[in-house]
């Protein structure tokens, strides 16, 4: 079973900042990923470990391929999906990756989705790596 996080007042109706589980499956409209935990800036406040920050490891693309071809056909996907790129630093990783993951999530949208399915690309970054290339 899947379980949506929702804000109370969501479901009562009432102004309430408390939070509980819906049992009721929503459509998905957001997949925030980890590319890489590789980070050039050590924050304190970071959720990942000093020491994964300095892995320079990334997200095959086939693993991209199993789990995007498994949501386009899932029953859960909405009319649209945002897909974040966080954690990390994204911006460590070449341009190419991105150029080539995006190709194929494109490919896998096409194959899969409906004509009118929304699809879009979002990158959360420190700023510090962006130049002329991004």
């Amino acid at each position: 079973m899947f379980l949506r996080k929702v804000h109370y007042g969501e479901i009562s109706g009432q102004e309430d900042n408390k939070t509980m589980y819906n049992d009721s499956i929503q459509p998905v409209e957001m997949v925030i990923l980890q590319g890489t935990s590789l980070c050039n800036l050590n924050c304190s406040y970071c959720d990942l470990t000093e020491e994964s920050r300095k892995q320079n490891q990334f997200v095959p693309l086939d693993v991209l391929e199993k789990v995007f071809t498994k949501l386009f056909q899932s029953a859960y996907l909405g009319k649209k999906l945002e897909i974040v790129w966080h954690a990390g630093e994204p911006l460590t990783m070449p341009i190419d990756y991105y150029k080539q993951a995006w190709k194929l999530i494109d490919q896998l949208k096409a194959r899969h989705a409906t004509p009118c399915f929304q699809l879009s690309h979002h990158i959360q970054t420190n700023g510090t790596l962006l130049n002329q290339d991004w």
